[in-house]
């Protein structure tokens, strides 16, 4: 195993990597699919890449700010907006602060400036990309957590009872508020 890929999860990821410099585009794929544990499906446009969202679930997506028809940040603006919160990494040669701005208020999830010692900047890419993927399946998998707790706490035909740690009732839940007689906790 490469001492690259010893550093990060070794969890197989499926990113989508959107340039329309098709040498780019290939030098990208090329490197991160050999030196990280990616699968990597690659597109050539806005338009292209918008076709296999429609089709295929990715980890992430890869984007290059300045393209023909659809820029990064339009095609952030198109996922976002059909309710699609794949993490998404604008990868790009322009520092500018204004495109790093909207990149973050129009939902993406990180971004990486193209350009310098291609390893560090492939590793930093990396190294975002999966930080990225481990902080959204953890927050979904908190969220599924607190709804399955909620389901129970809710639905539970036992009296509940929750109180914080210096012994104050916080809440009960509707099986107790039938025990007692109550309509909430303020009730008790």
């Amino acid at each position: 195993m490469s001492p690259l890929l010893s550093q990060y999860h070794t969890d197989t990821l499926t990113l989508l990597i959107i340039d329309d410099e098709e040498d780019v585009l290939n030098a990208t794929k090329d490197y991160l699919s050999f030196t990280f544990p990616f699968l990597i499906d690659t597109a050539g446009s806005g338009e292209e890449a918008l076709a296999k969202i429609a089709n295929t679930r990715y980890d992430a997506i890869i984007s290059d700010y300045e393209m023909e028809t659809i820029s990064g940040i339009d095609l952030l603006k198109i996922i976002r907006a059909r309710g699609d919160d794949t993490p998404f990494i604008l990868f790009t040669g322009r520092g500018r602060e204004e495109v790093v701005i909207a990149a973050f208020e129009n939902g993406a999830d990180g971004y990486v400036m193209k350009g310098g010692e291609i390893k560090s900047q492939f590793a930093d890419l990396a190294q975002k990309v999966t930080t990225i993927v481990q902080k959204r399946r953890t927050e979904n998998s908190l969220h599924e957590i607190e709804e399955q707790f909620s389901d129970i706490y809710i639905n539970s035909p036992i009296a509940i009872e929750l109180y914080d740690r210096d012994g104050r009732l916080m809440d009960i839940n509707p099986a107790c508020c039938e025990l007692f007689g109550v309509y909430s906790s303020d009730d008790v």
